[in-house]
């Protein structure tokens, strides 16, 4: 087939500066050179110092050059000649730039990563089938024009069934198809743990250790809670891993963030913040731990958190939320949200701190069940399912 793909107009592809849904794309693309199965053109930002098109195997990249002086001139004019786009004038001049470059080229398939918004305007510029991948839940009966959006595709790959139910209650009729996410497992199974006296932590600390953006919808505010409640046990200590935003606050700016520091430091050093830390580090610093925390409030997608704690043999306590328990049912602890979320968090932690033997059995069943969750077999079937559509 020859494939095209749309990527979200932010982040480049490869994931030059990191990213789930750019990982994601890449894992795929690598699995597709490797068998040499679909010819692809793949539509990014151009990230610094790359030319414009970039040749691996059976992939082109082709690169929209968003931030030069030209590049920002000439999205100004876009956005003053042309009529309001869908998403803002970024990411509306990314796909109008992106539009001009297909021009003339054939695909079978035309692949939308993580923007549905895009089939709007590219339904007019190709035959070809459009799939949209979807990572969020940006498809739903509450998304601005979602019932045209679901008219222009072809079908719709959601990270989780919960992703796709979401899709289905527009009742557009458009086929969806689930395909979760994938990791590199053998990154986390492997790595060598972290020195806790880097963070300030004894050998004999019962270390929980929380990954991700630090934002009230990821439930670390309740987390925190969970810790006041916990003063009687000293040595229950908890590790805070992320930013309020990915890579961009590397230390968290927000007044969430500074608020909750401040609440921190009434439990001493129970709690510490590391700011953002790269990907590469995450590995050693989840086996460092005796317990992995994903406390979500808001409905995640599928939670790749989950995926990576599994990997790295870290028991898990985790929110009934969204596709998370896909990911982990039967092998983590999965406790409901609502007003009752830091006392139920609590009680958990508390029962898995006095008894290591459910530890020792959640963390080998989390480790067996990562093995469904590698990027291998999440590329080959996301590539299968891209087959099936277009049969």
């Amino acid at each position: 087939m020859r494939i095209a793909i749309l990527t979200s107009g932010v982040l480049p592809v490869p994931a030059y500066y990191g990213g789930a849904v750019e990982n994601l794309i890449d894992y795929y693309l690598d699995y597709n050179n490797k068998l040499g199965l679909h010819d692809i053109d793949v539509y990014s930002v151009k990230p610094n110092g790359v030319r414009y098109v970039r040749q691996h195997g059976h992939v082109r990249y082709r690169y929209v050059d968003v931030t030069s002086f030209v590049a920002r001139c000439r999205r100004r004019l876009h956005k003053m000649m042309s009529d309001p786009g869908y998403y803002n004038y970024f990411i509306d001049y990314f796909l109008h730039r992106s539009l001009k470059m297909m021009e003339g080229k054939r695909y079978d398939l035309v692949l939308l990563e993580n923007r549905p918004g895009f089939a709007l305007e590219l339904r007019h510029q190709t035959q070809a089938k459009i799939v949209l991948h979807e990572h969020f839940d940006n498809l739903n009966t509450a998304t601005y024009r979602g019932r045209e959006i679901c008219g222009a595709l072809t079908a719709v790959i959601g990270v989780s069934d919960y992703i796709c139910r979401r899709v289905e209650a527009i009742k557009s009729n458009v086929p969806t198809y689930t395909v979760h996410n994938g990791i590199n497992s053998g990154l986390f199974a492997s790595a060598t743990p972290a020195r806790r006296e880097n963070f300030g932590l004894k050998d004999d600390d019962f270390v929980m250790v929380f990954t991700g953006r630090v934002s009230p919808i990821k439930g670390i505010g309740e987390l925190v809670h969970a810790m006041t409640q916990l003063k009687s046990l000293s040595r229950i200590k908890l590790l805070v891993v992320g930013g309020s935003f990915y890579g961009g606050n590397v230390n968290g700016d927000t007044e969430f963030y500074d608020t909750l520091r401040r609440d921190a430091a009434q439990l001493g050093d129970r709690i510490v913040f590391t700011g953002f830390k790269p990907y590469e580090e995450i590995p050693s610093i989840l086996r460092m731990a005796n317990l992995a925390v994903v406390p979500s409030t808001c409905q995640e997608a599928f939670a790749t958190t989950v995926l990576e704690a599994m990997a790295a043999g870290v028991p898990l306590l985790c929110t009934r939320s969204g596709g998370v328990p896909e990911a982990c049912s039967g092998v983590a602890r999965i406790v409901e949200q609502g007003s009752g979320l830091a006392s139920q968090l609590r009680m958990n932690i508390e029962d898995l701190y006095l008894h290591p033997e459910k530890r020792m059995s959640m963390a080998r069943k989390g480790m067996e069940r990562s093995k469904l969750f590698t990027r291998e077999q999440y590329s080959a079937k996301f590539l299968a399912t891209l087959e099936k559509i277009c049969e």
